[in-house]
């Protein structure tokens, strides 16, 4: 398997319906009353709602060749070479990342950062969080030991 799609929790369904429900809400009364305020704010929400769905979902890790690539909606967030990665490690920290899953893996990698002209070699690092967890494992062990 090249692609594995991010594991979904509970607390962003959560948050993604509760906020399509207040959509709704705001755009059935608004159409009801036809107040250009609640319009206005209907539509602000609308945006709100299409925006947090467009930047986060899918949430997709795909194996090429030479590199992990992470896409986290529209946006290709990340292309880490397996070469680069030096180790990864099971965790569950909240910090933002490409992640609908707080059961994530950290990976840690190393990149190359140009500055004034000198290179350094800097540690950086992402957070996934796999569907299949095992199967993406046995897959980074496998990319990363080619090396």
């Amino acid at each position: 398997m090249n692609k594995f799609y991010s594991k979904i929790d509970f607390l962003y369904l959560g948050v993604i319906s509760a906020l399509g429900l207040i959509t709704l809400a705001l755009i059935f009364n608004a159409l009801e009353d036809f107040d250009i305020f609640q319009i206005l704010l209907a539509v602000e929400m609308l945006l709100t709602f299409v925006f947090a769905i467009l930047f986060t979902y899918p949430c997709v890790y795909i194996f090429t060749e030479y590199k992990l690539v992470i896409k986290f909606g529209i946006f290709t967030y990340a292309k880490i070479p397996y070469a680069n990665i030096s180790d990864f490690t099971k965790s569950n920290s909240p910090i933002a990342a490409p992640a609908l899953s707080l059961d994530r893996i950290l990976i840690n990698f190393n990149k190359l950062q140009l500055v004034y002209g000198i290179k350094f070699l800097k540690t950086r690092n992402v957070l996934v969080s796999p569907k299949y967890e095992k199967d993406f494992l046995e897959r980074l062990i496998e990319e990363t030991r080619k090396k």
